[in-house]
């Protein structure tokens, strides 16, 4: 009986923990499926452990060479013939009813891709104590889990990435017809603005389905700047026109001075668009710039310059910083937006 659901895996260099996220997917409740793996040119046994499983509904595709997450999708689209897609991470786990209980819901809600709950986990002590982790069970899997009807996505996603890419379910034509950007880092993202522009319909299963797992070698904890900066210009040209229309009346800030934030603004100056500074909620007194852009305060800004535009990119504080441009008489989209 040909598939009715294709579990879709990419792997690279995921040694460590592919087989606890390989078990989770065969003691799946619904059986009807195939795990498609595209491994992309692992130098590590990923691809013999992957061998060791003497199941028929194993496919496994080899790569010599590394080509980035999003090429690997791109590709595993062609491979892929039955109705429905399940992404899988090679890193995670799924509840053991989580392909029956998401696709029961695809069929019948009338969405055409939808999410479920997610749980943040580690099995590293180190990582457990770490800002980053206690960040994301404290405060990004809150949010992110509240996000959990298709009006809530709908307004949500255009802002920032909402909807775990990790959760997914879909129908394949809808995919296949829209595909994923050809790109290391924020695929997902392209990929899920281009189902928003051609009116394809978001959803939720507000029940936890799959344990997220946060690691100190996952690619957003070790992403280089080639790689980030090449992600922030796909969020870029997302957002362009929002962007254009809001730098023409005002003097642009980025509020936020870290990693994504410095991204933005080399990525935004290879537009010729200038960032006059860097926004701090609580600026270092022996620090006043950050590759040569100045570093102020919210305050400093209102009080100097005449109707400021800003670009929020302070991910793990976003909804704090947005509230604060509120109360400040801002208006999304008019005076500030999000960029992820």
């Amino acid at each position: 009986m040909p598939a009715e659901l294709t579990a879709l895996m990419t792997t690279y260099n995921s040694a460590s923990f592919i087989a606890d996220a390989i078990d989770s997917i065969l003691v799946q409740s619904f059986t009807n499926f195939e795990l498609l793996i595209l491994d992309d040119g692992s130098s590590d046994n990923t691809v013999q452990i992957i061998k060791q499983y003497d199941d028929p509904r194993i496919r496994l595709i080899e790569s010599q060479k590394n080509e980035g997450v999003g090429f690997r999708l791109n590709q595993a689209l062609g491979f892929i013939t039955s109705p429905y897609i399940v992404k899988t991470d090679a890193d995670d786990i799924s509840f053991v009813r989580r392909f029956e209980l998401q696709l029961r819901y695809l069929k019948t809600s009338g969405a055409d891709i939808i999410k479920c709950y997610v749980d943040y986990f580690t099995d590293s002590s180190e990582v457990a104590v770490s800002e980053r982790f206690i960040a994301f069970k404290e405060t990004k899997q809150d949010l992110i889990n509240s996000i959990d009807t298709r009006n809530k996505i709908h307004k949500e996603l255009p802002r920032w990435p909402c909807f775990m890419h990790a959760s997914y379910m879909a129908k394949t034509n809808v995919v296949k017809q829209v595909g994923y950007p050809c790109i290391r880092i924020f695929e997902d993202y392209g990929m899920f603005n281009r189902l928003l522009a051609n009116d394809f319909i978001f959803d939720c299963v507000p029940e936890y389905l799959l344990r997220f797992r946060v690691s100190d070698t996952s690619l957003t904890a070790t992403i280089d700047n080639k790689q980030l900066d090449e992600g922030m210009s796909v969020l870029v040209e997302i957002k362009w026109p929002s962007i254009q229309k809001l730098v023409q009346s005002g003097t642009l800030f980025i509020y936020g001075s870290g990693g994504g934030a410095r991204s933005l603004k080399r990525v935004l100056l290879e537009k010729n668009i200038n960032v006059h500074g860097f926004i701090e909620s609580n600026k270092s007194s022996d620090l006043d710039a950050i590759e040569g852009v100045t570093l102020f305060t919210l305050n400093e800004v209102l009080s100097q310059y005449n109707k400021p535009k800003f670009i929020v990119a302070a991910q793990p504080v976003r909804a704090h910083v947005c509230d604060i441009l509120n109360q400040n008489a801002m208006h999304e989209w008019q005076d500030y937006m999000v960029i992820n």
